[in-house]
This record gives C-alpha cells, sequence and structure tokens, in this order.
C-alpha cells in the first residue's frame, strides 16, 4: 500500500472542540426569559439548531450568507420565538469568541506530530476562525483550505 502524501482534516469536531458548551449556555440564557410556555433549554436548542441549518440551507448562490450572518439571523429568529429578552448581540459575540479560538484536543498535536505529513486543514468555517486559530497554536500544519460547500455545514 501506499504511503499518503498528506492529510485532510475537518477543522470543528475533528482537531477542535465544538462549540456545545456555548450552545448550551445561550440556550440557558434564552429559557431564563422566555416567556412561552415549555421553554427549556433543550426545547430552545432543538428549535434553534432546526432554524440554523434551514438557513444554512438556504445560505448559498443568490442568497449567500456568512456563518456568522446565518448565527445571528437564527438567534434573533429563535430569541423572538421563545418570547425571550436575551440579549442577541451578546450571545452572538460570545460564540463569535469561542470560533475564534476554539480548545484544540489533546491528541491533535502528538497525532500530528507522529504522522509527520503536510496537513490540509478543510473548513465551511473562514480560515480567519478555524484555520487560522488552530495553525497559529500548532505551526507544524503548513497548509489549509476551506471546502467547496456553502459557509455552513
Amino acid at each position: 500500500m501506499n504511503r499518503p502524501r498528506a492529510i485532510l482534516l475537518d477543522c470543528y469536531g475533528t482537531i477542535v472542540a465544538e462549540d456545545d458548551d456555548v450552545v448550551a449556555a445561550a440556550c440557558r440564557s434564552i429559557a431564563q426569559t422566555a416567556t412561552v410556555p415549555g421553554s427549556d433549554s433543550a426545547a430552545i436548542g432543538r428549535y434553534w439548531s432546526d432554524v440554523f441549518r434551514r438557513l444554512c440551507a438556504d445560505a448559498a448562490g443568490p442568497a449567500f450568507a456568512t456563518l456568522r450572518e446565518v448565527e445571528r439571523r437564527s438567534l434573533r429568529h429563535t430569541v423572538r420565538h421563545f418570547g425571550s429578552r436575551a440579549d442577541v448581540e451578546s450571545l452572538s459575540r460570545q460564540l463569535f469568541d469561542y470560533w475564534r479560538r476554539p480548545p484544540i484536543f489533546p491528541d491533535t498535536a502528538p497525532f500530528l506530530a507522529e504522522i509527520g505529513l503536510p496537513l490540509c486543514l478543510v473548513s465551511d468555517a473562514p480560515r480567519r476562525r478555524c484555520g487560522t486559530s488552530a495553525i497559529r497554536r500548532a505551526p507544524t500544519w503548513p497548509a489549509r483550505t476551506r471546502s467547496g460547500f456553502p459557509p455552513c455545514g
């Protein structure tokens, strides 16, 4: 078998942690001031996720929207849907700050050092978020790219 000449890896959930904790905290914030019955953080999370996925599906072509724009729209829609007074901009800023510097999984650096191959980091997030952040903290990663998909996954 031929040895690979390079490795392609996805960013979020593969080499850096997903934003689950930050999303859960946002859902709890929305739930604290929600006025709609049954507005617990789990229901809010499911609803927000559905809205986010729908907006992502619509974010390509003439209706192009960045991941951050989709996140803001879905968050605004969710806050309104549950009659919450949560501060959308503050919650959005917390998510964006996390996305800019997600923690690298502890086994990422040792794995990459062991394989000793060039890495191409693939992500639907703009390079200035996932790619640059991760590469800055692990300078052995020589290459990165974005997928050809719309700006949401």
